[in-house]
């Protein structure tokens, strides 16, 4: 996993592929959901990634928000994954 996750993340920095970070796949890693689809560990290879290059992997902010409610919420966890 650790090698495809590194291939992905050099092939994403190569080609200007921006990676997101869901909040809505975090959200269920907080809550401790059955439906996971967060990894710490691949975000943690992205910043050694990133720490070792001259080209880092860009990455943005998803809400993934679908109610007012849903964005207020997911706000707290920007703060948390910065």
């Amino acid at each position: 996993m650790t090698d495809i996750s590194n291939e992905l993340i050099a092939t994403a920095a190569q080609n200007n592929v921006i990676r997101e970070k869901n909040l809505a796949s975090y959200e269920k890693l907080v809550e401790k959901s059955n439906y996971i689809y967060w990894r710490n560990e691949f975000w943690n290879l992205v910043d050694q990634y990133n720490c070792v290059t001259s080209k880092p992997v860009n990455t943005i902010i998803g809400f993934d928000a679908h109610s007012t409610d849903q964005m207020i919420k997911r706000m707290d966890y920007v703060k948390l994954i910065k």
